[in-house]
């Protein structure tokens, strides 16, 4: 059967949240925006005493925290970093701040 101009196959993609997570991990870590803490050895000293308190009881250890360079507003993390699909991987780029700012004067009522 013919295809005609206005009709396409596409590949249908599930992309699961776990995957997306699974992806962020490295990126996120190499760039600072997270680290791996152990409460058995020593909790950076930048972490509040309540949530080194939180880490010190999870059962699991170690655990990934926000790390120095991570936003105040959690949410803010993805004007900052953008997912992508390359072929069938994931990949997560860092915006810069020319993007942001242009970003910034598009959208009302957002400033840097």
């Amino acid at each position: 059967m013919p295809i005609s101009c206005g009709q396409s196959i596409q590949k249908k993609r599930v992309i699961r949240n776990a995957a997306v997570f699974a992806s962020a991990i490295p990126e996120f870590a190499r760039l600072g925006y997270i680290e791996l803490v152990d409460a058995r050895k020593k909790i950076p000293e930048y972490i509040s005493d309540d949530i080194a308190h939180r880490i010190k009881r999870t059962k699991h250890q170690p655990i990934w925290v926000p790390g120095k360079k991570f936003p105040h507003n959690p949410l803010d993390i993805f004007e900052l970093m953008k997912p992508s699909l390359r072929g069938e991987e994931i990949v997560w780029r860092q915006t810069s701040s020319r993007e942001r700012r242009r970003q910034a004067k598009t959208t009302p009522g957002k400033g840097i």
